[in-house]
């Protein structure tokens, strides 16, 4: 059972772990200091989508910054589905107002925390390993989960430095596994060892696993590689990697791959452990025996260190491929601006989100990797910016694609002034239709044509489930000699649905410059028209944040069906 669901009613108090919260999950991949490889990954990934933690900032989760009191006040408040608490003077040095003032407040009413003997709490102190498993102890007992459950302390080479209030918690903790050793050394338990919010965030997710087994530890200890992510080196190399933080218990991982669409992994190789854990990235590269593009599993296998303390669990696979890809978000910041009706729109920042969600998604879901020619609002290649860059130096956007499979640059559309007899910005849904424009090189490759056609019906289908167009707004174009001209015509009108299309200029080339950079690079490139912002529906679907991510969503699925992969 899920933690947000177990519910208890302890001594009076109505404990309530995470029930009837509405919270929308934080993605640990908007962490820019928590990389797949990172041995904290699962478990920030973890506290991160069930909210008990938040980053410093948007993008800063500071995994390696100490812990303070009122900070895991906060988070066992959290834990308990932050239950509506007035603030009362508990401490001279807990003042009203504060983001721990009621979780203090709480918590201590809860008999979860406690002061200091000179009656002050220390919300900005450093918190303790043996504090916390004394708190998460407490915390267990008050909603009635399994404490009984002891280990050894004298197991540990410096069981002595425990002190005499934190004997119990930390007892448990290690029955529990809560507390597996102490970074490097699995021998050693580091009682005063101050808590980064790494170590919080997996003894906690640790607590939780615990929690929702029911207590129930196997006998020996599962290990399993989890956390393996790649390098795209080459379109002949792919270098896996994962963390040492399993070399304690593993005598030798086992690199295993398969083919999509195989069902029999074969085994690549072997690395020994040194049984050391020293923060490092431990890696296999695979070389390819063809260059063309092409999508795999791996896994991590072992063999454990200890068969009678641990017992070996099939690695999680994970996908990968040699496909690259590069990413335009048009234009720069602020650009395409549409301010009506209350919603302020700007195509070149919503673009950004957008391409970065899509980079995201390819990574994870298809294990495609994929570069960008900007990942923030300003955009600098070759000596230019910004508006050099959207204008007559904007060929070098395409160009930065050289060396990749393909070039998408991401877009929303717009029309002429007072089409269709409506306001410029006021446009009807039904004008709203996916625009796939190809580059010279596209137009002529029947396989860039299926990746267009894939990305097209994925996007028009999601306009219209999300209530911005009509449906059956996408042709498929079967043979380039099908491929449609663009006008202005075409592009405003109400009746007529979308489709991939060309535009030339007087000398026969591609019109615009970010696609005729590309096909100067050898690249194949489309622009991906995915809506209209002169739609106020569509405006309203890009402020409610959710429109990014689903167009990300179908562009991704239709990239990766064109190429014939598939989504782990």
């Amino acid at each position: 059972m899920k933690l947000r669901k177990i519910a208890a009613l302890v001594s009076g108090f109505a404990l309530t772990a995470l029930a009837g919260m509405t919270v929308s999950a934080k993605d640990v991949s908007d962490y820019q200091d928590v990389q797949r490889g990172d041995w904290f990954y699962s478990t920030v990934a973890d506290i991160s989508e069930r909210e008990l933690m938040t980053g410093m900032t948007d993008t800063v989760f500071a995994p390696a910054e100490n812990l303070e009191r009122g900070q895991l006040a906060t988070i066992i408040y959290r834990m308990n589905g932050s239950p509506e608490t007035a603030y009362e003077y508990r401490f001279p040095d807990v003042k009203d107002g504060q983001f721990y003032s009621s979780a203090i407040t709480w918590a201590y009413d809860a008999g979860v925390i406690e002061g200091y003997e000179d009656g002050t709490f220390g919300p900005s102190d450093r918190i303790t390993r043996e504090q916390l498993a004394t708190m998460l102890n407490r915390y267990a007992e008050k909603m009635g989960y399994d404490t009984t459950r002891m280990g050894n302390l004298e197991d540990y080479q410096d069981a002595g430095n425990v002190s005499e209030f934190a004997v119990n918690g930390m007892k448990w903790a290690v029955g529990a596994r809560i507390i597996k050793g102490d970074g490097k050394r699995l021998d050693l338990l580091n009682p005063q060892g101050d808590v980064s919010r790494a170590v919080c965030a997996t003894m906690i997710s640790r607590m939780i696993s615990y929690v929702e087994s029911g207590g129930q530890i196997p006998e020996r200890e599962q290990v399993q590689i989890d956390n393996i992510d790649f390098t795209r080196i080459s379109r002949n190399e792919l270098q896996i990697t994962w963390s040492d933080q399993k070399n304690p218990y593993v005598r030798e991982y086992i690199v295993k791959k398969r083919k999509n669409g195989n069902s029999e992994w074969i085994t690549l190789g072997t690395l020994a452990s040194d049984g050391v854990i020293d923060n490092r990235i431990l890696s296999f590269t695979d070389v390819l025996e063809s260059d063309a593009p092409q999508q795999f599993e791996y896994r991590i296998d072992i063999e454990t260190a200890n068969d009678a303390k641990y017992e070996a669990v099939l690695g999680q696979p994970a996908s990968a491929s040699n496909l690259l890809l590069c990413l335009d978000p048009g234009h720069f910041a602020g650009e395409n601006a549409v301010n009506e009706g209350g919603i302020n729109y700007s195509e070149g920042d919503f673009i950004l989100e957008l391409a970065k969600e899509l980079k995201y998604i390819l990574k994870k879901s298809y294990g495609i990797t994929a570069y960008m020619t900007r990942e923030t609002g300003t955009v600098s290649i070759g000596g230019y910016t910004d508006a050099e860059l959207d204008g007559g130096h904007i060929s070098l956007r395409g160009e930065f694609a050289k060396g990749s499979d393909l070039f998408l640059s991401l877009h929303t559309n717009a029309n002429l002034e007072g089409a269709n007899g409506y306001g410029t910005s006021s446009q009807p849904v039904e004008i709203t239709k996916p625009i796939i424009i190809a580059n010279t090189i596209a137009c002529r490759d029947s396989g860039a044509l299926t990746i267009g056609n894939a990305i097209g019906v994925r996007l028009a289908d999601t306009n219209y489930a999300l209530g911005i167009g009509l449906p059956n707004k996408f042709k498929k174009i079967n043979k380039p000699s099908e491929i449609i001209s663009w006008t202005n015509e075409w592009n405003d009108g109400l009746d007529n649905p979308g489709a991939v299309c060309c535009r030339w200029n007087s000398r026969g080339t591609d019109y615009y410059g970010v696609l005729r950079g590309a096909a100067n690079a050898g690249v194949p490139g489309f622009i991906i028209e995915h809506g209209f912002h002169t739609v106020p529906e569509m405006r309203r679907a890009a402020a409610s944040g959710k429109l990014h991510i689903e167009w990300a969503k179908a562009d991704a699925a239709g990239i990766a069906e064109g190429f014939g992969f598939r989504e782990l």
